[in-house]
């Protein structure tokens, strides 16, 4: 199954914006092609790109949305330049190919429910940007962040006429969700114990003392983002019975019934972790 992109559609209305945003850049470093793509959980997509030819032919032909990065960079947030392997040659052929795309990057962020991707190439071979891409890190991140914020008005336009994603065209990292980002973060967080409790913090003492499994931190992150029962149940796929059993557990072992005290008790002891 395929898609064909009508003309009318923001993804080809809104390239000339998008590339007025994107001229300073552009102008200042020698990339000459940016994606921002937003990609939902349930398989909706939305797109604002430099290259509407691109992303066509990609949908049209059913191609995966980005290449594989290495299994072992898969986090929350992470960046990978990408080459030529594995399943994601032709896609990367037709790139070459049909489109000159060279010195491609991408840079991706987990979000509750989406994953945001940025994605950085040129079409010339004479700016080798690779070495450019691993000395500037911090400043394309800069302008990920100035992007989402200046293109606002153009990306709610892209939310209106979302495009569905097929199964083929699937980033290979949406394995990741909550629970492993979670996961990550209670690792990092035992780690930095003996630091935390070197400065006394009672709170960080009775996170740890509590227990808290995983699935009741991921409830409890979720209700500090501020998400009622009824949302983390269906954000879940859980039944709301099984919801309450969790902050009916979580409100056991820390000894707190109140919703603001149980909040509190997650952003004392969890706080670092709510930009994920």
């Amino acid at each position: 199954m395929t898609t064909q992109i009508r003309p009318s559609h923001p993804i080809i209305t809104n390239t000339q914006h998008v590339l007025n945003i994107c001229q300073p850049l552009f102008d200042l470093t020698g990339i000459e092609l940016f994606v921002f793509m937003r990609l939902y959980d349930d398989n909706r997509t939305a797109i604002l790109t430099t290259n509407h030819l691109l992303y066509q032919h990609f949908f049209e032909k059913g191609y995966g949305l980005t290449a594989p990065p290495p299994p072992h960079m898969i986090k929350e947030r992470f960046h990978y330049i990408i080459s030529d392997h594995g399943k994601y040659s032709q896609e990367y052929y037709d790139g070459v190919s049909l489109f000159n795309i060279r010195h491609p990057i991408n840079f991706i962020k987990r979000y509750p429910g989406h994953y945001d991707m940025f994605f950085f190439a040129n079409y010339s071979d004479k700016i080798n940007l690779n070495e450019f891409y691993l000395n500037n890190i911090d400043l394309l991140e800069e302008f990920c962040c100035f992007f989402k914020e200046a293109s606002s008005v153009l990306f709610r336009q892209s939310l209106k006429e979302n495009l569905l994603i097929t199964s083929s065209m699937e980033p290979p990292f949406r394995g990741l969700n909550e629970l492993s980002i979670l996961s990550e973060a209670k690792e990092n967080l035992k780690r930095l114990q003996p630091f935390l409790c070197a400065t006394k913090s009672k709170a960080v003492d009775k996170a740890f003392k509590a227990n808290l499994t995983k699935k009741e931190i991921l409830c409890l992150w979720l209700q500090a983002k501020g998400m009622s029962m009824l949302e983390i149940s269906n954000h879940l796929h859980r039944s709301p019975k099984t919801i309450e059993n969790h902050f009916a557990n979580i409100k056991e072992k820390i000894d707190v019934n109140r919703k603001r005290d149980i909040i509190k008790f997650f952003v004392d002891s969890f706080g670092c972790f709510l930009h994920l």
